[in-house]
């Protein structure tokens, strides 16, 4: 929210269920553990945040200097959580004790997105320089991709992870298999700005948010 807190909700009948999440400037993202234990949460105050999600107990800070904080991500199976900021600094921590292990560099702008592989080794990066690109945690290398895939800007794995979903600026989606980085079908062209896009965990389907063509405030679907 723009007043710097998150806010855990019974989606049964709406009720809160902990105290607010608090920060200093307003809130980029909020994830779920895989195990719903924890929360992760990242604001423009240069800061993340671990919490419990059943009590709303800050359990860890997550710094970043001097940037604002524009995702965070735990991987699939609950020992890592990734965060990034405006700088393409990218962090990886070591839960429960919120360590930090590997400090990367991944881009030079803006990283709009990382997504953990369900190996919770690799992890996915997109940013407003134009480039998606898969790490490997474990030779600490980074994938890059071919330069005729430059001018993707985010990315969305499927549940195996094996295929990824990426947009480009142009408004056109591109189904690609990550091992290979080679695009999967003629991909999807929109006539409207997309404001967001996912993939069912199969990755056989894509569901688009376009903005209308009429300044109504709507989104499609």
């Amino acid at each position: 929210c723009f007043d710097g807190t998150a806010r855990v909700w019974d989606a049964t009948n709406g009720a809160p269920l902990t105290p607010p999440l608090t920060h200093k400037r307003f809130l980029r993202s909020a994830r779920f553990s895989p195990n719903n234990q924890l929360i992760v949460s990242c604001a423009a105050d240069n800061m993340a945040k671990l919490w419990d999600a059943n009590t709303g107990e800050q359990l860890a800070e997550l710094p970043h200097e001097n940037e604002i904080m524009t995702d965070c991500a735990f991987s699939r199976d609950g020992k890592l959580v990734a965060t990034g900021g405006s700088d393409g600094l990218l962090k990886i921590w070591l839960l429960p004790e919120g360590k930090l292990v590997w400090p990367l560099l991944p881009h030079t702008r803006f990283v709009n997105q990382f997504v953990f592989h369900p190996d919770s080794r690799r992890f996915l990066t997109a940013c407003s320089d134009g480039q998606v690109r898969l790490w490997d945690l474990m030779p600490r290398d980074g994938l890059v991709d071919p330069p005729e895939l430059r001018g993707l800007w985010w990315g969305e794995l499927s549940g195996n992870g094996d295929a990824l979903l990426c947009g480009r600026a142009d408004r056109e989606l591109v189904l690609m298999d990550p091992a290979t980085w080679r695009q999967i079908g003629p991909g999807i062209k929109e006539t409207s700005p997309l404001r967001g896009y996912f993939l069912s965990r199969d990755g056989h389907r894509a569901l688009t948010l376009i903005r209308p063509a009429e300044p109504s405030g709507d989104v499609q679907m």
